[in-house]
């Protein structure tokens, strides 16, 4: 059975907007400020997005939320903002965040290499593991390969979105790859980064990183 498909908005509605998309930037003098932040969204979606909420927090126009189109494409279903949506990259400066606790806690240093934070089953499956530093992770110098650009994991994801088995462990799809470059040397955009990052707030505090992150960011807020 197809899992249902919702796909937003917040940022790949900057990313389009920067690739030249500002002709669905529209603006309507008539319109109010919530009007034309309704015109800008229902733009996207009669341009192709299937669906977004659009929060907007302005210090003088004040705070407005915009939904557009659906939720669904396979029944209709009308999006709304009480829909949970995927966290994506947001995630990542919540791990930062969550590092720098563990270090304001003395449990660990930003300088630390990454094995002193891992176990040996996992280290192996890590190009550069035995020299990336936990800052590396952090600022995207550890030459650690994304696993989101391999061939392997975007086949097996499009098969999932498609009623497939779900991608196997993320580390698995970088397994036997040469480093990118030398820890340090370079900097390139990985998602494998904030993923080890995980692990090593698993090792640090004792408490899976879902945990770690409610107990220590979500609930005191």
């Amino acid at each position: 059975m197809k899992k249902n498909k919702t796909l937003t908005s917040f940022f790949c509605l900057f990313i389009l907007i920067s690739c030249g998309k500002n002709d669905l930037f529209d603006h309507d003098n008539n319109l109010n400020f919530s009007e034309n932040l309704q015109l800008l969204a229902d733009n996207y979606v009669e341009w192709g997005f299937p669906g977004m909420v659009l929060l907007v927090d302005h210090p003088d126009k004040g705070l407005h939320i915009i939904e557009s189109g659906e939720a669904s494409t396979e029944d209709g279903t009308k999006i709304t903002r009480d829909h949970i949506f995927h966290s994506a990259s947001v995630m990542k400066l919540y791990t930062a965040v969550c590092i720098y606790m563990l270090e304001e806690q003395g449990l660990l240093n930003t300088n630390d290499l990454i094995k002193d934070h891992l176990t040996t089953d996992v280290l192996e499956d890590i190009p550069n593991g035995n020299e990336a530093t936990i800052k590396q992770l952090l600022n995207h110098s550890s030459g650690i390969p994304d696993f989101a650009s391999q061939d392997e994991y975007i086949n097996d994801l499009l098969a999932f979105v498609d009623g497939g088995d779900e991608p196997k462990e993320e580390l698995t799809y970088i397994k036997g790859l040469s480093p990118d470059f030398s820890a340090g040397s370079n900097n390139a955009y990985s998602n494998t980064g904030p993923y080890i990052l995980h692990l090593i707030v698993a090792s640090a505090s004792g408490q899976d990183f879902p945990t770690f992150f409610l107990e220590n960011i979500i609930e005191p807020l």
